[in-house]
């Protein structure tokens, strides 16, 4: 939809401005109007802005890979691959401290075989976010698992699931106000369950939460 213009005269810089401007601006921040920032004014802005850089440069770098002691076996998890009749249907959702539900519409649910390696990445509790399957990650594991979403339900579902053990796992986050207000804080939390099939044609429920 196209802006409309507005009717009111723009204020050129350095122009008279409005009494209700005026004290909108002494009372928020100098920056704001045509009035020079006073020394110590500079100073918060400038620690402000050094603290901003700082936490930026800290975000980008790289994080240490995660050694593990078992070595990833393909053979031993590529039973993921058999045909198979059994079904896993489920949800997923955390709660919040204030008592509120963040559910999972949307976010990746992965399938993944149990075996030496990713036992021993499950049991480490490392988390699934995307940094850390960017960085601390087996890639033939993700090969020899299913992925699939959370619908607008914050429901999922695998079908045509082989006997075997697996772990359903997925990884939910959302943002809060940082005091600073520089940058947002991050929370959140890996979701995992265990499920088994010892025969066919079973249809097995699972809730991913904490």
């Amino acid at each position: 939809m196209p802006l409309k213009a507005s009717s009111r005269p723009a204020l050129a810089f350095g122009s008279q401005q409005p009494r209700r401007l005026t004290l909108l601006c002494a009372i928020r921040s100098p920056l704001a109007c045509n009035r020079k920032p006073t020394t110590t004014t500079r100073g918060t802005i400038s620690m402000k802005l050094a603290m901003a850089f700082a936490l930026a440069l800290a975000g980008c770098a790289t994080p240490p890979p995660i050694t593990y002691v078992n070595q990833f076996n393909a053979d031993e998890v590529a039973f993921i691959h058999n045909e198979g009749t059994n079904t896993i249907t489920g949800s997923g959702f955390l709660r919040q401290r204030g008592g509120g539900i963040v559910r999972c519409s949307g976010n990746a649910v992965w399938l993944i075989p149990e075996g030496a390696y990713s036992r021993e990445r499950i049991g480490s509790r490392a988390p699934f976010t995307r940094a850390a399957i960017a960085y601390n990650r087996e890639p033939r594991l993700w090969q020899h698992a299913r992925r699939t979403a959370c619908n607008v339900d914050a429901r999922f579902r695998f079908d045509d699931v082989p006997r075997g053990s697996f772990y359903v796992v997925s990884y939910l986050s959302w943002e809060i106000p940082s005091i600073d207000r520089v940058l947002p804080n991050i929370v959140g939390g890996t979701m995992i369950r265990q499920v088994s099939f010892n025969s066919d044609y079973e249809t097995k429920e699972v809730t991913l939460s904490q």
